[in-house]
């Protein structure tokens, strides 16, 4: 019996992770069944269930789904030093993962981000798998950071994973309210966000 490759393995589950995606963003993740995946993916019980035995494993494998993606938005055009993303860029390239078109209708997809954060509080499982994504995509923007202290364009005073932290909170703060109101001007929150940034972490002026 030929072995199957490493290469279809990944890409098996890929197909289950996604049909899992829309699914949840469609129906909501309580509502949606293993049954509702195994029919969206075109695959059956024991192929799934060879990737995810729990419904909660599939969660936590579309929470690192997404949160790689931001990671590597905020990574992107980073071949090297002289191309790094100015700080300014991350904060565009971060609202883009969040407003980038994906499964389902938008506002049903800022509902599924407040379905995941809950059921990171009731599943260790999920709740693991949003740390640490979250953790991973905070060591990304902490890098941007340090660049644009290095080259003078932030407080050197900052400590860059505490900025870090405070600029994915924004960021998981429009989530919260693009959800809870569809009518959010987007454009002024990115702009409020980069006012912040130029008032509160650029240089100091030189007196």
């Amino acid at each position: 019996m030929p072995r199957v490759s490493q290469d279809h393995l990944d890409a098996r589950r890929r197909q289950v992770v996604e049909a899992a995606l829309r699914c949840f963003a469609r129906n909501g993740i309580h509502p949606t069944s293993m049954q509702d995946i195994f029919r969206e993916a075109g695959l059956s019980a024991g192929a799934v269930y060879r990737y995810f035995p729990t419904k909660d494993s599939l969660v936590a494998a579309v929470v690192e789904q997404v949160l790689g993606l931001s990671q590597s938005a905020v990574n992107s055009g980073h071949a090297r030093p002289q191309e790094s993303p100015g700080l300014e860029d991350v904060v565009d390239r971060l609202l883009g993962v969040f407003t980038a078109p994906g499964p389902g209708d938008e506002q049903v997809r800022y509902g599924l981000a407040l379905q995941i954060w809950a059921e990171a509080i009731r599943s260790p499982q999920v709740g693991d798998a949003l740390r640490t994504s979250t953790q991973r995509l905070r060591a990304a923007v902490a890098e941007r950071i340090i660049e644009g202290q290095t080259r003078g364009q932030l407080r050197s005073d900052i400590e860059p994973l505490g900025l870090a932290r405070a600029l994915t909170a924004l960021f998981e703060g429009y989530a919260f309210q693009r959800a809870l109101d569809p009518a959010i001007d987007t454009g002024a929150y990115q702009r409020a966000v980069r006012a912040l940034l130029e008032h509160g972490v650029g240089p100091a002026p030189v007196i």
